[in-house]
């Protein structure tokens, strides 16, 4: 009975050291991001919850309008708004202050523009100069958090009692009786209320390192 057998040459056996060694490194480099797994997920939780805290919150507590409000009402890179995203998120130089974001990560938060379909800055740590993150670029991750914010850009008039006009005897808005009446039975209902001029915007922060 004949056998049969296979020779590897020095070539082969060469080849299959080198693929060997290609793909060990495929391994060792596709697995190297897992330890920034974590700190991709703080950034995340850190953007969100900033934006909570900026949307509800405000200098009287939670009554409107709120940090997020008065950031989109003024220009961007505003002294207000960047001393706010200082004080509240983080970047200032005042150590009794404990920001939401450490001091190892950046941020930038943009509001986006419907009618360029674009985003626009309306503040980046990096580029302030009051701030400790002043410089600070993306260099390994980040993760990023969007939310809607309806806010009034004209304030809404709540008007005068509408029984005034029925009775004349109405109560007007401060709460005061109002003891004289000067309407017509043919005038205009003095309700003056206002709807206000309300917009829409979608806000988004990026949290990087």
């Amino acid at each position: 009975m004949k056998r049969c057998g296979f020779i590897f040459s020095l070539d082969a056996f060469v080849a299959f050291t080198i693929i060997t060694i290609t793909v060990s490194l495929l391994i060792f480099i596709i697995g190297v991001p897992k330890g920034y797994y974590s700190m991709l997920e703080q950034a995340h939780l850190l953007s969100f919850d900033c934006l909570q805290v900026l949307s509800t919150s405000s200098f009287s507590g939670f009554s409107p309008p709120t940090y997020l409000d008065i950031i989109l009402s003024n220009s961007p890179g505003h002294p207000l708004s960047s001393e706010i995203m200082r004080n509240i998120v983080g970047g200032s130089t005042n150590v009794s202050r404990r920001p939401i974001i450490p001091k190892g990560y950046g941020f930038v938060l943009e509001d986006f523009d419907f009618s360029t379909d674009s985003w626009r800055v309306l503040y980046n740590s990096s580029a302030d100069p009051l701030s400790d993150r002043f410089g600070k670029a993306y260099s390994k991750l980040q993760a990023s958090s969007t939310i809607f914010v309806s806010s009034y850009s004209v304030p809404p008039s709540p008007g005068e009692s509408m029984y005034c006009y029925i009775s004349c005897k109405g109560y007007q808005p401060d709460g005061s009786y109002r003891s004289t009446c000067d309407v017509t039975p043919c005038s205009r209902p003095l309700d003056n209320f206002g709807v206000g001029a309300n917009s829409l915007h979608l806000v988004k922060l990026t949290v990087f390192a």
